[in-house]
């Protein structure tokens, strides 16, 4: 199944127009249709001031050129979800701010139309989060940082990420969604968990 995943890391000064809304309608679909959340919408396409901050996105392709998933990534060294919308989650504890951490953020899977495989949805996560990984190697981040709910939190767990949580420890409901701010290390433990199918 990985093999008929088409995987991508862009700019965005370099993403294409199409791929670019596929992106903002996933997003769409994912967090303002499905989970609801009061997020900004433009002609049935989520898109916030963060996007306008240099990020670098991630996606997952089926062969038909349709978007399974997406996920953006945001340097900590400028304005970012978790230091400057969800500060809370830190319980007053300074956000994290360098070089060597980045921030992950609107991670959205979907199920593609073209491919039917019970575990579609695994793969994809795993195909963005590998690419997620070689981005940071490459880049020499040490660190990635992410505001999420508790539900994927247990799903990464369950995938054999390594996950912490920040702040206190403790979960808080943000817009009726129990959510944690997370930190992952780049290490080989995440590198063995996403380029494993398991």
């Amino acid at each position: 199944m990985l093999d008929n995943i088409i995987k991508n890391t862009y700019n965005i000064n370099k993403i294409d127009t199409d791929t670019k809304n596929k992106i903002h309608k996933l997003r769409y679909n994912v967090f303002y249709k499905q989970l609801k959340w009061d997020v900004p919408v433009v002609n049935e396409q989520e898109i916030d001031e963060y996007d306008e901050l240099n990020p670098v996105f991630v996606t997952a392709k089926d062969h038909s050129g349709e978007l399974m998933g997406c996920l953006r990534i945001l340097k900590t060294t400028n304005k970012y979800m978790l230091k400057d919308t969800f500060p809370q989650l830190l319980d007053n504890q300074a956000a994290p701010e360098s070089k060597s951490i980045l921030e992950i953020s609107r991670f959205a899977t979907q199920k593609s139309e073209h491919l039917f495989d019970p575990n579609e949805k695994r793969y994809v996560t795993y195909s963005v989060l590998q690419q997620a990984y070689l981005h940071a190697i490459e880049q020499g981040v040490e660190e990635y940082v992410m505001v999420t709910t508790c539900a994927i939190e247990r799903y990464l767990r369950i995938l054999g990420v390594p996950t912490s949580r920040l702040g206190n420890g403790l979960s808080m409901d943000i817009g009726g969604v129990n959510s944690v701010a997370i930190k992952m290390s780049i290490n080989d433990e995440f590198k063995n968990a996403v380029f494993s199918i398991h």
